[in-house]
Parts: structure tokens; C-alpha cells; sequence
């Protein structure tokens, strides 16, 4: 029964693995977008940074007037105040794409290199299962490591069909 509980959970983390390689190739080059917007705000903030002290020195040689020097760095402020607050927000993005991809699952990781497990060995119940409790000779309650990471993926896998219900 613990050998059957666990091939069940294999089974299903090697197609959560399969599935995820899958979806990868959708999101990876939306993180790396992503990327680049981040990237490219900070290029902007140094810019706009850059900028305030060009002013600075024009309005100290008196090339530009005080109300010219105020207009502007505000304007350099508002940009750089404006790009500063995209950033997280992006991040943030990226962030929830990356949980979308399981990378470092470990749930996934090391439970799908078993598929094929056709016995318990020692090292492997110390590895996966974190205990079992019986019951009685035909009731039992295998309980597996890495139950949060496990949580993690099933959550992932039910996002789709939450959002089909709703529609």
C-alpha cells in the first residue's frame, strides 16, 4: 500500500513535470520581457538622473534660468518617481511567472526521477515519506515529505480549472 501511495504521487509528479516543461516555453520568454522592461526603466532613471545634474550645471554657468532649472528637475523627478514605482510592480510579475514555471520544485525534482519505482528500499522511504500511520490492515495514511512543494504544484494545476468555473 505505502509502495502503490507512492508510485501514485511519482505518476503524478512526473506529468506535473512534463506539463510544466510545456508551459515553460510560453512564460520564459515573457520573463525575460519582463526583464528587459526592468532594465530598461533603470536605463531611464539614470537618464533622467544623469539629466538633473546636466541642469544643475547649466543653471550654475547660468545658462538657463532658476524658474527654467526648477521646471525641469521637477519634470526629471516626476519621471524618475514615476519609473521607480514601475519597477516592483514588474518584478512582482516576473515573480508570479517564475512560481508558474516550478522551477526548484522539489516535489517535482525529486520525485519524477523515480517513475518506474518498482520497491521500498530504505533510503527511499527515508527520502519521500515522512511517516505512516495505519489504521487498520486495510486503512492507512502515508504522510510525504516535501508537502508544501507538492501544495505548491497542485495549486498551479487547479488555477485552470478555478478560472474555467468562474466563466
Amino acid at each position: 500500500m505505502v509502495l502503490l501511495a507512492l508510485q501514485r504521487q511519482i505518476m503524478f509528479a512526473d506529468e506535473a513535470r512534463k506539463m510544466l516543461e510545456a508551459n515553460n516555453e510560453r512564460l520564459i520568454p515573457n520573463i525575460e520581457k519582463l526583464r528587459g522592461e526592468v532594465l530598461r526603466l533603470q536605463k531611464l532613471i539614470e537618464k533622467a538622473k544623469t539629466g538633473k545634474m546636466g541642469l544643475w550645471e547649466k543653471y550654475h554657468n547660468r545658462a538657463i534660468s532658476a524658474e527654467a532649472f526648477q521646471r525641469e528637475t521637477e519634470k526629471a523627478n516626476e519621471q524618475i518617481e514615476k519609473y521607480t514605482a514601475k519597477i516592483p510592480e514588474i518584478q512582482a510579475r516576473i515573480h508570479e511567472l517564475e512560481m508558474e514555471t516550478g522551477r526548484e520544485n522539489l516535489f517535482v525534482e525529486r520525485f519524477s526521477r523515480q517513475v518506474g519505482i518498482q520497491e521500498l528500499t530504505r533510503k527511499t522511504v527515508d527520502e519521500f515519506i515522512s511517516e505512516v500511520r495505519v489504521y487498520s490492515a486495510d486503512r492507512i495514511e502515508v504522510v510525504f515529505n516535501f508537502a508544501d512543494e507538492y501544495a505548491k504544484i497542485a495549486a498551479l494545476f487547479d488555477k485552470p480549472k478555478r478560472k474555467r468555473k468562474a466563466s
